[in-house]
């Protein structure tokens, strides 16, 4: 049964978030000189200081993620990568600051691991993928 075509189809949308996720290894970043990036329940907000603006980078869908764990920027700050604590392995999503997009995911599933607890991002390494 589908819905009528009348219906409100109104989809909830972040506007602004605030709080600190303190159990996230480095958990605030400076993107550039007035803009930061932090942790705040399942998102890492990218924060301006002058415009007040936020843009929200998500973490894994679907409950299958356990939580941020670690979080770092490129010295350039061009990128920034993510730790979370997966199910059965740890993740690490590396993200464009330019474009908020998803980069590159990481898993190594040999290791182990549910989750990685801290981590370097190289700039050389980020600027090839």
């Amino acid at each position: 049964m589908t819905a009528p075509a009348s219906a409100n189809s109104s989809v909830l949308t972040h506007r602004y978030m605030y709080g600190l996720k303190g159990s996230v290894k480095n958990n605030i970043g400076f993107c550039d000189e007035n803009v930061l990036a932090y942790p705040c329940g399942h998102c890492i907000v990218i924060h301006s200081i002058e415009t007040k603006e936020q843009q929200f980078l998500q973490g894994i869908e679907g409950g299958a993620s356990g939580g941020f764990t670690a979080m770092a920027l490129t010295s350039n700050r061009k990128y920034i990568a993510i730790a979370e604590k997966g199910a059965d392995n740890g993740l690490i999503n590396i993200f464009d600051l330019t474009t908020f997009r998803r980069k590159k995911p990481l898993t190594y599933s040999d290791l182990g691991s549910d989750s990685y607890a801290c981590h370097q991002l190289n700039d050389t390494l980020t600027d090839q993928t």
